[in-house]
């Protein structure tokens, strides 16, 4: 008898950088992630399935009774975003079908948009498990009125293996990254990361990643000597969005190709300057510096507060000091994280609470009393 498989799915790289390291601990899996998400499955080992996020909740529900999985994990996308409902009509069909399911957390903020359908009530798409990164995600959560019953503390599987990169290690594969785009060893790199800022949010930030982009350019153009900006758009970001930004600054601009992880962008940098992507926490675990650029922006707003504690920088002015101070701190053996994430173990930490999910449907939060499993630190 076939076994039923795991179904994973995401609409974000964040979301899907979550599940990679655990899908294939599954031997019996899909993965349904929209066609823009594909070049960062880099493994045959994972069974992909394209999907529409912007496809009804009627056929959500129909494609899910037509698999009907032992057990569905999902990703946390916003709903702001692109498609970003598509996750949560998963968990509410999966819900209707009496299928367990578990959401894995990948940032800590945004809590309960994560799981609110672009016109329901708060929270209307809950899980029966979220798998949360630490103990601040965890109290954050509880406060904004989550059920303690439902969060489970993992940690984050994608940070398993930067934590446990060593020196040489990541040496090795810095070289390897610059050897592969063609940028001399000694040469002074700053990774730029880019987000799709006014799409997924509109004015609401006061700011755009234009105008980001525009600004880190200038500045970059400043310093002294001269740097190589390496930049990453996010993969919902046209190839040529910034084609005219770019052509317009004397940088040496290189390109980064789709298949490049932004784990690789970030071994490659001496610097790595974003805007609230998780990857900039991600480049502190890499010892490689990292800067939140949000022009105009109040300390207090809550998209300053959730990158901590990567330093944010609210004024142009400020910001050609900012990048040349933050040059100067590569190569640090400091761990600037030790105190904000000390997990570990999380991909086996999340397995064993999918696979909990999995063998006692009837014991879990939403349907009854229950408690996730969790190994080690």
């Amino acid at each position: 008898m076939t076994p039923r498989p795991t179904l994973f799915a995401a609409n974000n790289p964040g979301g899907l950088r979550a599940l990679l390291p655990v899908i294939p601990h599954f031997p019996a899996h899909q993965l349904w992630i929209p066609t823009a998400l594909q070049p960062l499955v880099n493994t045959e080992a994972i069974v992909v399935r394209p999907i529409d996020p912007e496809t009804s909740a009627q056929s959500v529900l129909e494609q899910l009774h037509a698999l009907h999985p032992a057990t569905l994990v999902t990703g946390t996308s916003v709903v702001t975003a692109h498609g970003g409902d598509y996750e949560n009509q998963l968990r509410i069909a999966a819900r209707t079908l009496g299928i367990p399911s578990v959401a894995i957390l990948d940032h800590w903020c945004n809590y309960s948009a994560r799981f609110t359908t672009r016109d329901g009530p708060l929270r209307d798409a809950l899980p029966d498990r979220i798998c949360v990164m630490n103990a601040r995600a965890r109290d954050e959560m509880i406060a904004e009125g989550f059920p303690a019953n439902r969060l489970c503390i993992t940690g984050h599987p994608d940070f398993d293996a930067l934590v446990t990169l060593s020196a040489a290690d990541r040496k090795m594969r810095r070289l390897a990254v610059r050897q592969q785009l063609g940028i001399p060893p000694d040469t002074r790199v700053i990774g730029l990361l880019t987000e799709p800022v006014a799409g997924d949010y509109e004015t609401i930030r006061g700011y755009d990643e234009l105008e980001v982009v525009t600004d880190c350019l200038h500045s970059c153009a400043m310093l002294a000597p001269p740097t190589t900006i390496l930049l990453k758009p996010h993969p919902r970001e046209a190839h040529d969005k910034y084609h005219d930004r770019l052509h317009s600054t004397p940088l040496r601009i290189f390109h980064a190709p789709a298949t490049l992880s932004g784990h690789e962008v970030v071994l490659a940098s001496d610097l790595v300057v974003g805007i609230t992507t998780i990857l900039l926490l991600e480049a502190l675990l890499l010892h490689c510096p990292s800067l939140s650029y949000q022009p105009h922006i109040d300390a207090t707003a809550p998209w300053a507060r959730f990158i901590q504690p990567v330093p944010v920088i609210t004024d142009r002015d400020a910001l050609t000091a900012s990048l040349r101070e933050g040059l100067n701190q590569h190569g640090t053996e400091q761990h600037p994280l030790a105190d904000f994430y000390s997990e570990r173990n999380a991909t086996q930490n999340v397995i064993v609470a999918v696979s909990g999910v999995s063998d006692n449907p009837d014991g879990l939060a939403g349907r009854g009393a229950g408690t996730a499993p969790r190994t080690g630190k």
